[in-house]
């Protein structure tokens, strides 16, 4: 068998470049997604050479500094495998990509891609092929939707849609998210849009702040969802009583999907969980299958203050 290979602190570096705000508008149609990213970039005075950002193939490029914008020139930028490169540039400017891509055709569960019910997201770094950096930005995000049956849920927001004749022509954001206080890694930024049944309550915290506590399960499995909900509410409470971390959201927001690689995912606001660790048919789960819904809630609350907050700067090599 082959070792793995070491993967040594001394390998990275800060990024050249910092990205301190994203804007991203999503728009889902049956056999693409389009998205546009707008990103406000400065140059990090830890780490002078070109910027080079992770990321996949883009359409077209739009790069302004204080000129009006502007298309690139087929010389100004490099696409280098999953990298795109773009030098040379001001120590501020704004890179606007526009991509087209297929999330039914991505096989891979990451990224965006789409399920049976509709489309999520799994550590959404890259996937929406907008180049950015595991560093913390601030995040705006607008999505629209074809299909008005699909509920849409993102960081901070969910919204319910009636279900209505489809019009391809006029397409709505479906939701968006507020500016949040804290920038956050863009890995744990999440998308849903999907048919699914929603479970709500309310959490009141130790301040007296009340939040929206949401669960949204597979269609016809709301009541199964109900023992994940009272976990939530218990861990929320002991993080208080124990720690004195308050929640600092007013909504908090679970998914639940039978198509999930991972056990869970802490997203910002908006856990990804697979099914398994959210449902219970009391008719058949065992005590391990409770027990397993108990410690993943908990686990990935936990993220919310204990985890999110110390991102790794690995991942991004300058080199």
């Amino acid at each position: 068998m082959s070792l793995p290979k070491s993967i040594r602190l001394a390998d990275y570096a800060p990024p050249p470049f910092l990205i301190s705000d994203v804007d991203l508008d999503i728009s889902l149609d049956d056999d693409h997604a389009a998205v546009r990213a707008r990103l406000s970039i400065k140059r990090n005075p830890m780490w002078p050479p070109p910027t080079r950002r992770s990321g996949s193939t883009a359409r077209t490029w739009r790069c302004s500094g204080s000129a009006s914008a502007r298309a690139l020139t087929p010389g100004e930028f490099v696409l280098d495998g999953n990298a795109l490169i773009v030098e040379p540039v001001p120590d501020a400017f704004i890179l606007e990509t526009e991509s087209r891509i297929e999330p039914q055709n991505n096989t891979r569960l990451m990224g965006l891609y789409a399920s049976k019910t509709g489309y999520f997201t799994q550590c959404e770094a890259e996937g929406f092929h907008t180049y950015l950096l595991p560093r913390s930005s601030r995040r705006d995000v607008a999505l629209h939707d074809d299909d008005p049956c699909r509920k849409a849920a993102l960081p901070g927001a969910a919204v319910r849609q009636p279900c209505r004749r489809r019009r391809r022509r006029r397409r709505p954001a479906l939701g968006s998210v507020a500016r949040p206080v804290s920038p956050k890694p863009c890995y744990l930024f999440a998308l849903v849009a999907a048919r699914l049944d929603e479970i709500s309550d309310r959490f009141v915290t130790r301040s007296g702040k009340t939040a929206t506590l949401q669960i949204f399960v597979q269609p016809g499995k709301r009541e199964q969802g109900t023992f994940a909900m009272a976990c939530l509410k218990k861990a929320m409470r002991w993080d208080e009583e124990v720690f004195g971390l308050e929640l600092d959201l007013d909504q908090y927001t679970i998914v639940a999907v039978d198509d999930f690689n991972m056990g869970a995912m802490e997203n910002k606001g908006l856990n990804i969980f697979n099914s398994k660790y959210v449902l219970a048919n009391p008719q058949v789960a065992t005590d391990a299958d409770y027990m397993g819904i108990d410690r993943v809630v908990a686990h990935e609350y936990f993220h919310n203050w204990t985890g999110n907050r110390v991102p790794a700067v690995t991942g991004f090599n300058c080199r």
